[in-house]
């Protein structure tokens, strides 16, 4: 039997988190703002060609990287959203959302995988950061960053 004391406990720690959600989520929100408009300057100018990203594989990664990321953002943001509009901190609804994010994470890992197999990031003088494609050589490359 639940007591008096322990519900009222219940749903001040409900409201605090409550209040912790919103505040997360709209940071998440601006965030993924901001995330979005530079991945769409970073995409327009792998696109164009700029500081030497033009291949076709810096553009499909850019394009890739930056949908799952912002899709793992717009799932924070309506699972943060869920529980200020209910004030439930888990549903099985919640449960199905987190799935996702795991799933998007995993994919973003391979994706990671499968770009820095043939790439090779590289510090350039003074404060410019690079990467280049191997292309095929068959000696495989590891950067040390010494300078």
């Amino acid at each position: 039997m639940v007591s008096n004391t322990d519900e009222m406990n219940l749903k001040c720690a409900l409201g605090k988190a409550q209040s912790r959600c919103r505040l997360i989520r709209v940071a998440c929100m601006v965030f993924a703002g901001v995330y979005a408009l530079i991945w769409i300057a970073a995409t327009v100018l792998a696109l164009m060609g700029g500081n030497g990203l033009g291949s076709t594989s810096a553009v499909f990664y850019s394009v890739l990287h930056g949908a799952l990321f912002l899709a793992m953002l717009l799932i924070f943001i309506a699972l943060f959203g869920d529980v200020v509009a209910r004030g439930v901190p888990l549903s099985v609804k919640q449960a199905d959302r987190l799935r996702l994010i795991a799933l998007l994470a995993l994919a973003l890992f391979f994706v990671d995988l499968a770009f820095d197999i043939v790439a090779v990031y590289q510090v350039s003088e003074p404060l410019d950061a690079t990467f280049d494609i191997n292309g095929g050589e068959s000696a495989n490359t590891i950067n040390l960053n010494v300078v």
